[in-house]
């Protein structure tokens, strides 16, 4: 008898992508989630809350919370398509450099990373079970040809995603994000 990945000892009745094993298809009838929940409404963290994640930055959370309610942002995220203010003339259909798509090579990054999100500080295998997604890396300067080393972080699907919106904003927070990682083990 297999057990459910969350700890709760009920039997496993789904297997979901990348192997996670759960007693139930949402996992809300797992006695271990309920527990979370119970603790997350009382005030007590979440173990996955404890992470070091750089929006706990006062400073960081201010200028993000500008830029999301400025009236500028708010109307580029309304639009669709070539009207849409994150439109980039269909880049996303360009090719990645050769290397990039190496699993290996992600790997590497990753590994320099130390398999942690660098926004939010959510490890390889938290993420897969939270998210269902593993990490990503992503290219700071949004130039897929450009797989300098420099120029790519881990990041969770989630903050993947958010870093497509306001790139110009991310596009200095990463620079300056993994300038700062980076100078401190060298």
């Amino acid at each position: 008898m297999q057990l459910c990945d969350y700890g709760c000892g009920q039997e496993v009745k789904f297997v979901l992508k990348y192997g996670i094993k759960r007693c139930s298809k949402s996992h809300n009838q797992c006695i271990v989630n309920k527990q979370k929940n119970r603790e997350r409404h009382l005030g007590k963290p979440r173990p996955d809350m404890l992470i070091n994640n750089s929006m706990n930055n006062p400073t960081i959370k201010n200028e993000w919370l500008k830029i999301v309610k400025s009236n500028e942002f708010k109307q580029k995220c309304s639009r669709v398509g070539n009207e849409n203010g994150n439109w980039r003339g269909g880049t996303s259909f360009e090719p990645y450099c050769e290397v990039f798509s190496q699993k290996s090579f992600k790997e590497m990054i990753m590994n320099r990373d130390k398999n942690i999100c660098q926004k939010c500080g959510i490890t390889r295998m938290l993420s897969l079970k939270v998210y269902g997604f593993d990490l990503c890396v992503h290219h700071i300067n949004y130039i897929k040809k450009d797989c300098d080393l420099l120029n790519l972080i881990t990041l969770c699907n989630r903050c993947n995603s958010i870093a497509n919106g306001n790139r110009d904003f991310w596009k200095e927070f990463y620079k300056k994000l993994i300038f700062e990682r980076l100078s401190k083990v060298v």
